[in-house]
Order: C-alpha cells, then structure tokens, then sequence
C-alpha cells in the first residue's frame, strides 16, 4: 500500500502467474478487500495472461512500472533490500527464510 506503506510478502519457489493469482484470490483480497489497482515491476508473473485475465474479471488495473526506470519502483525495491538484511540476520538463528519471514514484515 503506497500510503501506509504495508507490504505483504509470500514465499515461493518460483513466481509464477498462477501461484500469483492465488495469492491475490486466497490471501489478498479476503484480508483487505478488493483493490482498485496493483502496482508491480514487469516480471512475467505479473504481465502474464493469468493475472492480466484475472484482474480484468475482477475489475483491478495493473499498473507496471517503467522497465530500465528504477526509480518508477523505489518504494519496491528499498523494501526488497531491507527485507533481505533482516532476512540475513535471521539467518544466523537457525531459521530458514521461510520461516522467519512473517517474522521480519
């Protein structure tokens, strides 16, 4: 969420466009309700025919970042590096990454 800044974080072992639909119609969306738009970097996951089809039943724009244009996704990817050093000190307790990251949002 751009205003309150709350991210939310699932662990996978590759991001697909299915596990990502999942996500939004099993976790996302019972728990905050509908959005009116998605903001995300490119991945394929992301512009996917899956959740691109999803999105158009559901009424949700998908807003893509600027490829090549890193400051289009700052927020993101300040987040992604924080998340990855707290993810690291955890890692020296016996956690795995999975495990310790509902701890560390």
């Amino acid at each position: 969420d751009k205003f309150s800044r709350w991210v939310e974080a699932f662990p996978t072992k590759k991001g697909t466009a299915a596990f990502t639909a999942k996500v939004l119609a099993r976790d996302i969306i019972p728990r905050w309700g509908m959005p009116h738009t998605i903001d995300s970097d490119q991945g394929t996951h992301f512009t996917g025919q899956v959740c691109q089809e999803v999105c158009r039943l559901l009424g949700i724009q998908w807003h893509f970042h600027c490829p090549g244009h890193p400051q289009s996704s700052g927020m993101a990817k300040r987040f992604n590096r924080t998340l990855k050093t707290r993810l690291a000190k955890y890692g020296t307790t016996g956690l795995t990454w999975v495990d310790a990251l509902p701890l560390v949002l």
